[in-house]
């Protein structure tokens, strides 16, 4: 009984045996093939992989039956999609208060209620292709239009045709989330926003608004491989008098990236 008992146990210590063996050979392949440039959350179950790993799983207890040797089809289990790191908004002076001197303003217009023209160099975040380098801010209720956001708004142009826009920093992959408030002057005013690297600007999309309210437009861009900067930009296409100086408002410009 002692000799049956003592081959049973070896028996039984040769299971664990092999067992730990092809637990084991299994952790050291994954660690040898795996990428670690990669990490996930909301991950549960007994082994992961990451994109661009080469890891074949080999049967054993934690698979089941019409498993196929050589494929990790049950051992990761997803809580919930990976969530990507959105980073906080990078637009400065969203909606034109911030950073400027009224007492530098070249030219104004109106009593109470004012409009402004100032040099580019003198806002705060905007910059302007107008070869006089002025950009037109009006102040809250001057013409009888409200911002949208805070006491001021801009006007794209100011005395030419041009575009206003904004650059930032940005990776190769980023995921460029905006949203911008437009609104008429004098009646339906239309306007192109364009997106991309400095000097290659791509068209997103068109934007037409009347003037009895503001209207909101959103879209998304994709950075192309080799850029570090980008910009975001709005460009007077027409407007309801035909004067491209007059007219095509713009507030509180949002932007957020996807990492």
């Amino acid at each position: 009984m002692a000799t049956i008992s003592l081959i049973g146990i070896l028996a039984g210590l040769t299971a664990v045996r092999d067992a730990m063996v092809s637990e084991l050979s299994d952790l050291s392949g994954a660690v040898q093939d795996s990428n670690q440039s990669f990490s996930y959350t909301g991950i549960t179950g007994a082994d992961a992989a990451t994109v661009g790993s080469n890891f074949g799983d080999a049967l054993d207890i934690i698979d089941s039956n019409d498993d196929t040797v050589g494929q990790a089809d049950n051992c990761i289990t997803f809580d919930s999609l990976p969530v990507p790191e959105i980073l906080d908004p990078i637009v400065f002076n969203a909606n034109f208060e911030e950073d400027i001197d009224f007492d530098e303003a070249v030219r104004r217009f109106g009593r109470g209620p004012s409009a402004f023209l100032f040099r580019d160099n003198d806002i705060g975040g905007w910059q302007t292709t107008a070869t006089d380098g002025l950009i037109e801010i009006w102040e809250a209720g001057f013409g009888g239009v409200e911002s949208q956001s805070g006491g001021f708004h801009a006007e794209i142009n100011a005395n030419r045709k041009a575009q206003l826009f904004q650059e930032f920093e940005v990776l190769a992959g980023d995921v460029v989330f905006y949203s911008i408030w437009h609104r008429g002057r004098a009646g339906v005013d239309t306007a192109d926003i364009l997106i991309g690297p400095v000097g290659s600007q791509v068209f997103q999309q068109q934007i037409e608004t009347g003037n009895q309210a503001w209207a909101n437009y959103t879209g998304s861009y994709v950075v192309p491989d080799g850029v570090d900067t980008l910009r975001i930009g709005f460009e007077s296409v027409s407007t309801a008098t035909g004067n491209q100086s007059v007219g095509n408002f713009i507030d509180n410009l949002q932007v957020q990236i996807s990492r």
